[in-house]
């Protein structure tokens, strides 16, 4: 069961287009703030059903093609600054 998910964790992966991140709901997983920036173009994220109570600052800034993503079922206290709302500002309507 993985705990830490570290910066580089996914490096080579570029063509990643999905990750899902489950695991059990009693162990919280750790993410830092680099973990996906190796993932340009990674479309959709699940980290539902993870018991998260945060998530990293600008942890999606560098997920450019980010367009699903799935945070139910954590307890998550805050997500404003997870990076995306500025990006959804920045895109033509």
């Amino acid at each position: 069961m993985v705990q830490v998910l570290p910066p580089g964790a996914f490096s080579g992966l570029t063509n990643l287009e999905e990750l899902s991140i489950q695991q059990d709901p009693e162990i919280q997983p750790v993410l830092h703030p680099d973990t996906l920036t190796q993932l340009p173009n990674l479309r959709a994220l699940d980290l539902s059903m993870t018991a998260l109570k945060s998530l990293p600052v600008d942890m999606l800034c560098g997920v450019k093609n980010l367009r699903s993503l799935n945070i139910s079922r954590n307890s998550l206290e805050n997500i404003k600054d997870l990076g995306i709302f500025v990006k959804m500002l920045n895109e033509p309507i």
